[in-house]
């Protein structure tokens, strides 16, 4: 449920401080959960669960949704940005800000750019659910492409 991956990625924020490898199996969980969202309302939840992390690794696996056709999602992308930063989240807000027309998003990513965290250079060339934010490692895709080869028979739909 919506709450439920909220609260998960509220305790993997408190886990990423203590513990290394619980901290590791959490994060992939987000990522498994990002992949498998079925609805805008399912990925904006993933995000603002990978956001409430705090963890700027994230970044690189945010940035390709502050994009997405989906209003909602290009709104908890830029929500989760303010929260997590990451190499190359300044200028690709900037850049999205420039050319959105949703008045909600731009709200987003205005507030998004005045809050970053600035810490991108430190996180450069880390990588998380096997997407590198390494500015020399093209993104070939957004993430759901990425994980198109996931099963569709084990997709439930989301429950809110």
């Amino acid at each position: 449920s919506r709450w439920a991956l909220l609260a998960f990625g509220r305790a993997a924020g408190a886990l990423r401080a203590r513990d290394g490898d619980g901290y590791v199996a959490a994060r992939e969980l987000l990522c498994r959960a990002l992949g498998r969202a079925v609805t805008p309302a399912a990925t904006a939840d993933a995000l603002r669960a990978m956001a409430s992390t705090g963890d700027p690794h994230f970044a690189a696996v945010i940035m390709p949704l502050a994009s997405d056709p989906a209003p909602t999602v290009r709104t908890a992308a830029a929500q989760a940005l303010a929260t997590t930063g990451g190499h190359g989240a300044e200028d690709l807000l900037a850049g999205a800000m420039a050319s959105e027309r949703d008045v909600e998003v731009r709200l987003a990513q205005a507030h998004a750019l005045t809050t970053l965290p600035r810490a991108g250079a430190a996180t450069a060339g880390l990588s998380v659910c096997g997407i590198s934010d390494d500015p020399g490692d093209a993104f070939s895709g957004s993430f759901a492409k990425r994980n198109s080869d996931v099963d569709q028979s084990t997709m439930s739909s989301p429950s809110t």
